[in-house]
């Protein structure tokens, strides 16, 4: 047998040393070119509301050793599922959300991160499924199939009614303690039989109720500690029922009660004081100048100056607004009296409004002559529930230069007898102009509107929902839709002053998409506002040029208070 012989060398020791150190550098330059994992910095649990963009990206970088910043490549998703666009997101609903955060590295290793997102809902302040501030509530086992507007008419369609508390129509009212309130429903049945009327659940009435169209009246008298009351009237109509089945339809409800509760003859403020700093218990002045030039003051508090030291054109664009903060009700008769003297015998324009911009005006009369003692003013007026509101007056002088000066300002209230309102079950309503068409359907606080041709006008085709009030700041509401259409369609969204245009809390073009997406629009104009306001979505564009035969359908419409802070009242 061959054996391999074992050769063995002797290298001298600086050789080996050198040898040493070689194979050191070349392990230390493999350690050096290993790879490291991408960190992901600042993820954190996101607090947020309903229907609001949340930006998902926020304080949160992917960042690597190698690579540096890849935040722009980090990939993200939620759970359940919610769309990502640019890295917001917005959650249609209240919930717990999972959020989980990917990045990954050129060489291919990765981190991750799941954070909580928790997302509450809005206050609701009003839908369109609740017509005239009706809605349905059901109990036992009655099951809602129709519930709110339909087509026109407010549609009530229940299964599995056994007693009339099975299916209830309530409303809140404001009612006077001690006084009359009376409530007439115009409605339609398509069966007889005996309702139970109650307020905040406790029965006071039972009537019948008859098949075909009918109206139906009954009385309630509230009793309180508090000199007003808001309760809930229900009208119970699940006795109505044939075979378990209440098909029901109400038309409108007249609402007459007691005039505003103020004494017989009561001074609401026989002398005002006045300051500039909005102080309590005082008339707050503001100058308006515009073009002119002037001041509005006060020396001691007790009268109220308008300086015009240089005329404009027209008079309202020299002014002093006096915010009284009386608040003006419903069936009482109102006297507001002050002294007025002006250094020239100029005409002055004097204003007894609601509000300050978006105003109705009481009284508006032009007084001449009040040089030397000058005169005591008095004006009278009373309103109905559409124009309540805080009183304020405008002096105006400016196309003249003048020095007016107001004192001994008071108002003084007398009640009136019953007030009627008409409460008004409305529903979308569309309109078309200039040969063009579209039809409309409804139903469940929504609608449909189907478009033979798309206009290239804004107003040409145009759908408008039924009007609603606000009361306070816009910045206190956000309004929200889902919808989608059967071709990209631009539209423009905005919300004017019902019976006209201006003011106009918002004004937005959007594109609508074929895929069912949410819209969220925040009321920017910042208006003080207690009126009737309404949404109109038009749909005549340039962009939209050539379409033909689109549907529109447009859900879950909500107006909500924007967080659940304290609200402005400016």
């Amino acid at each position: 047998m061959k054996r391999n012989k074992l050769k063995f060398v002797v290298m001298p020791f600086a050789a080996v040393a050198m040898m040493a150190a070689t194979l050191a550098g070349c392990a230390s330059d493999e350690a050096e070119t290993v790879n490291e994992a991408p960190e992901i910095d600042g993820a954190h649990e996101i607090e947020c509301l309903v229907n609001t963009r949340v930006d998902l990206l926020d304080g949160v970088a992917a960042l690597d050793a190698e690579d540096g910043d890849i935040t722009a490549d980090m990939k993200m998703s939620i759970r359940p599922s919610v769309g990502i666009q640019d890295g917001y997101a917005v959650f249609p609903e209240q919930g717990t959300y999972n959020l989980t955060y990917t990045a990954k590295d050129a060489q291919g290793l990765s981190a991750t991160e799941t954070v909580i997102i928790n997302v509450t809902d809005r206050e609701l302040y009003h839908d369109f499924v609740s017509a005239g501030g009706f809605s349905c509530q059901t109990g036992g086992n009655a099951q809602l199939e129709i519930y709110g507007p339909r087509d026109g008419i407010y549609r009530v369609k229940a299964t599995g009614a056994e007693v009339a508390e099975d299916v209830q129509l309530v409303r809140e009212f404001d009612l006077v303690s001690g006084g009359v309130h009376t409530f007439t429903y115009h409605y339609y049945s398509y069966s007889a039989g005996r309702v139970t009327l109650t307020a905040d659940g406790y029965p006071f009435a039972v009537a019948d109720i008859y098949k075909g169209e009918h109206y139906l009246t009954f009385e309630y008298v509230p009793y309180s500690e508090e000199a007003t009351v808001t309760s809930d009237i229900a009208m119970c109509i699940g006795g109505a029922a044939q075979d378990g089945v209440v098909n029901f339809m109400l038309f409108s409800v007249d609402f007459t009660y007691p005039g505003s509760m103020v004494e017989e003859g009561e001074q609401l403020s026989d002398s005002f004081a006045f300051s500039t700093e909005g102080d309590e218990n005082t008339a707050t002045l503001q100058g308006r100048f515009d073009g002119t030039e002037g001041t509005a003051v006060t020396e001691d508090g007790s009268s109220a100056t308008l300086n015009i030291t240089s005329a404009g054109d027209a008079a309202w664009r020299g002014g002093m607004f006096i915010n009284t903060g009386v608040n003006i009700l419903t069936g009482a008769t109102y006297t507001v009296s002050f002294d007025l003297v002006t250094a020239n015998a100029s005409p002055v324009s004097i204003s007894v409004q609601n509000n300050k911009w978006n105003e109705y005006k009481y009284a508006d009369r032009t007084e001449e002559n009040l040089t030397g003692g000058g005169r005591r003013l008095s004006y009278e007026f009373s309103t109905d529930s559409s124009h309540e509101g805080v009183l304020w007056l405008y002096i105006q002088s400016g196309n003249y230069v003048n020095t007016v000066t107001l004192s001994d300002l008071s108002v003084t209230a007398i009640p009136g007898g019953s007030v009627t309102e008409n409460i008004l079950l409305e529903d979308f309503t569309h309109s078309e102009k200039n040969g063009y068409t579209g039809s409309l359907s409804t139903a469940d606080g929504g609608f449909t509107y189907m478009l033979d041709e798309v206009s290239s006008k804004d107003d040409d085709q145009m759908v408008n929902s039924p009007r609603f009030k606000i009361s306070g700041s816009s910045k206190n509401y956000v309004v929200s839709f889902v919808a989608k259409a059967s071709a990209p369609v631009e539209i423009i969204f905005a919300s004017p002053k019902y019976g006209g245009w201006d003011p106009t809390w918002f004004w937005q073009r959007l594109t609508l998409s074929q895929e069912e997406q949410l819209y969220t629009v925040e009321f920017y104009n910042d208006i003080n506002s207690f009126d009737y306001y309404y949404l109109t979505w038009q749909f005549g564009s340039a962009a939209n040029s050539g379409l033909t035969d689109v549907k529109i359908e447009i859900t879950d419409i909500k107006i909500s208070l924007k967080t659940g802070e304290e609200l402005e009242n400016n």
